[in-house]
Formats: structure tokens, C-alpha cells, sequence
């Protein structure tokens, strides 16, 4: 099974608040992991560790088993595998937009282009970052869009559409690179209940339809459950349970965590 990430003892504060602290975490080719937690309580800030648009203050980033971020051993300690003796800002190993060009990626905000029509905004990613064929990027435009239940709205304008219209032909930009890994940062969080649940049946289908691995911040734990390969609870800055989707949902070992489905499950 080939890793495509390996994230070890990664962490992150702001004005000396700890955010993450000591995330160990492996993703796999196809993996789908989803990371459960409160509002405001890491999820984002470690997806956006993943992507290098926020740096890691300690620990290493690994990809395609080459360092991203950090430098790993064999121990974890330094390229010596000796400890540091003063603590230093992990080096960057990549070109951050090099990087990026791997990743798809959908945040709540949809950041669509509002002078350009719906299939010319799930294929601008494709043509002029990743430099996919013009036909080819459009085909896949279509098909994405057809996947989405977006295929009638083509030629349509961003400001002509709902809120859950415009995340799902964000979703379907997420996929038009042939990404590795596509990124979702609690993308139903501005959607009511049926548009949510609109959202999940693409994504779904998008799944079986693609090879990318997905990395999901959500709060919606029964959609988690059914959904991910691997369930990841974030909580105070760490991973307080892991593992098996169904296991943790139905058998939640910490008090935080039972807490945390107890608040979630009137919604289910």
C-alpha cells in the first residue's frame, strides 16, 4: 500500500495557542479520511498544513515518500537522528505552487469566478495550472458537471445560482485536474439540509468515479461514518481517537468524543 502522505508529530500555534499538537496521521493512495471536531478547532488549520498554505511550527511533511516540510528520520528527530538541541522552523522541501498543482481543493467560501460561466470555472484549474488539453479538460468539464447535476447550467453565470448549485460546480473544479488528493474544508457549512444532502450524493458518486484520495473537515459524523476509509477526531489540538469510521461512531471511547456525537446526532 503506497503512502501518500505521512504526517508526523506536526504542530501549529497562533500567538503562542497551541492548534495542533503532535498529529501523526498516513494517508493512502484513494484513502478517504474525514476529521471530526468542533468548530474552530483545528480542522481547517490542519488541512491547510496539508496544502502548505499555513507552515507547521514543529514536526515533518512527507509525500510520494519525499520530504515536504521538516525533516524526517528514521526516528523522527532530525536528519542526524539525533534531537535538536534549540528548536527550529521546519524547511520547506517543494515549490509551494508546484505542490499544490497535485491537490484539489474546496473551501465553504466556493471562490468562484463571477465573470466566467460554469464550465469555464471548473476547467480554468485544468487549462491554465495544470495545462490539460483544451478538448480533454472540457470533456472532463462536462462529465464532472453531469456528475454534479450541474450539466443543464453550463453556460450559466456563478450569481444565477444557489448556494448548493455553486459548491457542487466547485466540487466538480476539485476533480477536472486529476488530482491525487482533493481537499474539503466543511463545505456544506453555509447549505441547508437538502442541499447538503444534494452535495454528499455527488460527492459519492465522485468518489467511485475517481482515484483521488479525500481529505474531509466535516461535522456531519453519520455522513463521516458511511463515507470515510479512516475517521480521525480532533480535539484540544490532537487526534484523541482514530480508526475503524463504524467502530468510533458506535463504540466512542473518550468523553470528548461521546460529548461530540451527542451534540451532532439531533441533526442526523
Amino acid at each position: 500500500m503506497t503512502h501518500l502522505f505521512h504526517v508526523h508529530k506536526i504542530g501549529k500555534s497562533y500567538d503562542g495557542k497551541v492548534v495542533l499538537d503532535e498529529l501523526t496521521l498516513s494517508i493512502t493512495q484513494g484513502e478517504v479520511v474525514c476529521v471530526l471536531g468542533a468548530a474552530k478547532g483545528g480542522k481547517s488549520t490542519f488541512i491547510r498544513c496539508l496544502m502548505l498554505l499555513e507552515r507547521i511550527d514543529r514536526g515533518f511533511i512527507e509525500y510520494g515518500g519525499l520530504p515536504v516540510i521538516g525533516v524526517a528520520s528514521a526516528n523522527g528527530n532530525g536528519g542526524n537522528g539525533k534531537a535538536a538541541k534549540t528548536p527550529r522552523r521546519p524547511a520547506l522541501h517543494v515549490r509551494e505552487h508546484r505542490f499544490r498543482r497535485k491537490f484539489g481543493v474546496v473551501f465553504p467560501s466556493r471562490n468562484l469566478f463571477p465573470n466566467r460561466t460554469v464550465l469555464q470555472n471548473v476547467v480554468e484549474g485544468a487549462l491554465h495550472v495544470n495545462r490539460i488539453p483544451r478538448r480533454t479538460a472540457l470533456e472532463t468539464g462536462r462529465s464532472l458537471l453531469a456528475t454534479v447535476e450541474m450539466a443543464e447550467k453550463a453556460g450559466d453565470y456563478p450569481e444565477t445560482l444557489t448556494a448548493g448549485e455553486q459548491q457542487r460546480v466547485a466540487l466538480a473544479r476539485a476533480f477536472a485536474a486529476e488530482p491525487e488528493v482533493v481537499f474539503l474544508d466543511e463545505i456544506t457549512s453555509t447549505l441547508d439540509p437538502p442541499e447538503t444532502a444534494r452535495l454528499f450524493r455527488c460527492l459519492r458518486t465522485l468518489r467511485d468515479e475517481h482515484s483521488a484520495a479525500i481529505v474531509m473537515a466535516t461535522n456531519h459524523a453519520k455522513f463521516a461514518a458511511d463515507f470515510a476509509d479512516l475517521l480521525c477526531f480532533l480535539h484540544e489540538g490532537r487526534f484523541l481517537e482514530k480508526g475503524s469510521p463504524r467502530r468510533l461512531v458506535t463504540e466512542p471511547r473518550s468523553e470528548p468524543f461521546q460529548q461530540f456525537l451527542k451534540s451532532v446526532r439531533a441533526s442526523w
